[in-house]
């Protein structure tokens, strides 16, 4: 009889656990026994071997991933820098044969290319250099009026763009590092036709961008990929003294449908924007990453964004929340998936969930010393779910 109370007992235990770890986003650990999804414990395995175990599930919300940029070889002769600094006239002659002869390659060797003006991309062409920190694009110092212009931009509507294996640099000078005063975009792909036309397939992968005003901000662009980059210390913060914005991130991706971030990028150290800036999105995949360090938030999730899948990245040091969902005018995300991230030490919270957030889950996730709560969540929430964090 004592053993068959005590069984009982446990039993009544671990379902008031499982309940406890379900209804709760405040718990920043649950011990629990481990099962794979839908398995009992075996028999013989103690008095629990016949209860069903609170087990972490598989993603709710699951984004249907980008289409890659089709890639076209027919390689350029490699380019080599030129000492006159004007490198930007050889780069935007061999983009503009190979668009306008179908698609192609061009190909930068090793050294630093300087430019004193942007490189214009183009629809069916890959810039691919010898690696990062092999072919370096910088900004010559003489090239001043930078207002809005990125380093490499879009020249209208742009498909099928691969940029890989080379570095950005924008030469910025410290005293602008705290100052919109110098908004130069490492790469800047947009088109501004209201939305009405999008970019297609834009694939990035093994680029390093550095001290820019702004990393990579893409806008009004569909199956967008970046694979394996190291977009790191760009961004400010500043008073609004200009028309410009307040904040510049290291990542700005907005109005986009279909986007993957994945392959461990480092997004680190924006002196005053967030690592990832995400607006307007749908089917946005965001897995396997590093965002430390930054002077704001780790990923900013915003807007009337849905479907998002937030998976297995590192999140941490960053001065206000790690991995946050924020509304604006036009609405706030929903349908999304944060789950299996490791989110440690920031300043504003680890995982912040705002008032009136509809259709999510959150669940474990790695969450340790985040000031003043490991996960935040609002009021009026509607079917959001927390539970073994």
């Amino acid at each position: 009889m004592k053993i068959k109370h005590l069984t009982r007992a446990l039993i009544l235990g671990a379902l008031l656990s499982i309940t406890g770890a379900m209804s709760s986003c405040e718990k920043q650990t649950q011990t629990q026994a481990q099962a794979q999804d839908g398995q009992y414990v075996k028999k013989g395995e103690g008095a629990l071997s016949n209860v069903m175990l609170a087990t972490i599930q598989s993603a709710a919300y699951t984004p249907t991933l980008p289409t890659k940029a089709t890639i076209i070889e027919s390689p350029s002769n490699v380019l080599s820098p030129r000492t006159e600094n004007d490198n930007q006239n050889q780069i935007n002659a061999a983009i503009t044969n190979l668009s306008n002869s179908g698609g192609g390659t061009v190909l930068l060797g090793s050294g630093i290319f300087r430019i004193k003006s942007p490189i214009i991309l183009k629809s069916n062409v890959r810039l691919k250099g010898g690696g990062q920190d092999v072919s370096i694009i910088k900004r010559d110092e003489s090239w001043t009026n930078v207002e809005g212009r990125g380093m490499l931009e879009s020249g209208g509507y742009i498909e099928d763009l691969t940029i890989s294996d080379l570095s950005i640099d924008g030469n910025r000078p410290e005293s602008y590092r705290m100052s919109n005063q110098f908004p130069l975009f490492g790469i800047e792909i947009t088109i501004d036709n209201g939305g009405t036309t999008r970019n297609n397939r834009v694939y990035i992968t093994n680029v390093k961008i550095v001290n820019t005003g702004m990393g990579c901000h893409i806008k009004h662009t569909n199956n967008v990929i970046l694979k394996g980059n190291y977009i790191v210390g760009n961004g400010t913060l500043a008073s609004s003294t200009h028309s410009l914005p307040t904040f510049f991130h290291n990542v700005y991706l907005r109005s986009i449908d279909k986007a993957w971030v994945y392959g461990t990028n480092y997004f680190k150290d924006s002196p005053g924007g967030n690592g990832l800036n995400i607006t307007h999105l749908t089917n946005l995949t965001v897995e396997d990453n590093i965002m430390t360090g930054n002077n704001f938030r780790g990923i900013r999730l915003g807007g009337s964004s849905s479907i998002i899948l937030v998976r297995g990245n590192t999140v941490s040091s960053n001065t206000d929340f790690g991995i946050g969902l924020a509304y604006d005018e036009t609405g706030q995300p929903q349908n999304f998936s944060i789950i299996d991230n490791t989110v440690n030490n920031n300043d504003n919270n680890g995982i912040y969930i705002p008032n009136n957030t509809k259709n999510g889950e959150v669940q474990g996730n790695s969450l340790s010393g985040n000031s003043p709560l490991n996960i935040k969540k609002g009021t009026n929430l509607t079917n959001v779910s927390c539970q073994a964090n």
